[in-house]
């Protein structure tokens, strides 16, 4: 029987519940089947920062600014790092 292939969609329902844990691991995942895809790593890098995890959202941002299609602004980033300093 092949794995269960992890959604969008189950990445969505577990960040509305607040389980960054698990939003956090789909979401690892979907980058991995799309390393190209700016999309996982803005909501990836959003779950971060909901997780109070700035450092590691930074990575994220900065990552999907690279990548054409990206939505994520400058703002984004700058605004993690301002919540770093306090």
């Amino acid at each position: 029987v092949a794995p269960r292939l992890r959604t969008p969609e189950e990445a969505a329902r577990r960040y509305a519940a607040r389980d960054f844990s698990g939003t956090l691991s789909l979401l690892d995942e979907l980058v991995r089947r799309a390393p190209d895809s700016p999309r996982w790593r803005e909501m990836r890098a959003q779950a971060l920062v909901d997780a109070k995890r700035f450092s590691e959202s930074l990575d994220d941002y900065n990552a999907a600014q690279q990548q054409k299609g990206c939505r994520t602004r400058n703002v984004c980033s700058r605004g993690v790092r301002w919540h770093m300093r306090a």
